[in-house]
């Protein structure tokens, strides 16, 4: 039996270019899902076809507005993909260590099975990923930080499913 199978899954950032390929697999592998995302880099149609199946559905909002929405967070697994874009790279850098922050505060507070964090090699990444490295460490958080070397394009959902599934769920 497939362990996704009606599994519950959160994912933050869900429909952009990883995003919407890993909520593709989740829902071809029988997961409920639930997308969080404020389409500024999405794919057009994701939004409409993911609330149609499986009891998933599509909520239009940033990652960081939904922290106190207990029932979202109450879940088997929650994806943090979610980034957030600035021109200036002191402003976007500070947007996303609040975001991941707040992610990390919401994981410990509610608890879900696993949270995976996505990690690229870059600077800003790797300084965001020390510092929920040693939230999650503190809080005893069930989470794993996937890294990949490049853009996010790059990285495939059957990775990002494999690091899920290389854990009890």
């Amino acid at each position: 039996m497939n362990k996704l199978v009606g599994k519950r899954c959160l994912i933050l950032g869900g429909a952009g270019a990883v995003g919407s390929e890993l909520t593709e697999h989740l829902l071809k592998e029988g997961a409920k899902v639930t997308v969080v995302d404020d389409l500024s880099e999405a794919r057009s149609k994701n939004s409409t076809v993911f609330g149609k199946r499986n009891g998933s559905k599509f909520i239009y909002r940033r990652a960081e507005d939904i922290v106190g929405q207990s029932e979202l967070w109450r879940c088997d697994v929650v994806f943090q993909l979610a980034r957030q874009q600035h021109e200036s790279e002191l402003t976007q850098v500070l947007a996303n260590l609040s975001l991941f922050v707040a992610v990390t505060r919401a994981v410990s507070q509610w608890r879900p099975n696993k949270a995976l964090f996505l990690a690229d090699t870059d600077d800003e990444d790797q300084t965001l990923m020390m510092l929920v490295r040693k939230l999650v460490e503190e809080r005893g958080i069930d989470a794993q930080i996937v890294r990949f070397d490049g853009k996010v394009p790059e990285v495939t959902a059957e990775e990002l499913l494999s690091a899920c599934l290389r854990s009890d769920l």
